[in-house]
């Protein structure tokens, strides 16, 4: 858990040296879900944090597939609040890249999560997607 907490702190800071060395560390666990021991805490799928890292580094394909991955897990897992902050995450990293159809992809997205975030009152999630939302074409 540790780790993807790190995961977190390094990619709001941009720490790219850093991204790479944390991602060998998690890589082994992607696909699976981070809880605190004995369970009684959980932050989605590993593949969320890993994907985050790998935005840091510019690794585009590489976050694609893992946000797309955390999308499909946290769904499974009906872990809402951990699927709303992999689409933000994915917005963000799709903003990013600035590919063709990137940025109406990452509307999408944005909505969601605002949708998600309001409905379970994560207000400061919200603020952060609308924020976003506003800067975002469609």
């Amino acid at each position: 858990m540790r780790i993807a907490n790190l995961a977190d702190t390094c990619a709001f800071l941009g720490d790219v040296a850093h991204a790479d060395e944390l991602r060998g560390l998690l890589l082994p666990y992607a696909g699976r879900n981070v809880v605190m021991v004995e369970g009684w805490a959980c932050l989605g799928s590993a593949s969320r944090p890993l994907a985050m890292l790998a935005a840091t580094s510019g690794r585009w394909d590489e976050a694609e597939a893992h946000f797309k991955a955390a999308i499909e897990f946290n769904t499974r897992l009906g872990a809402r609040p951990w699927l709303a902050r992999t689409e933000l995450g994915y917005a963000q990293m799709l903003s990013a890249r600035g590919a063709k159809g990137d940025p109406p992809r990452a509307h999408e997205l944005l909505q969601d999560t605002l949708a998600t975030a309001r409905n379970l009152r994560m207000t400061t999630l919200a603020e952060r997607a609308a924020a976003q939302l506003a800067a975002t074409p469609a």
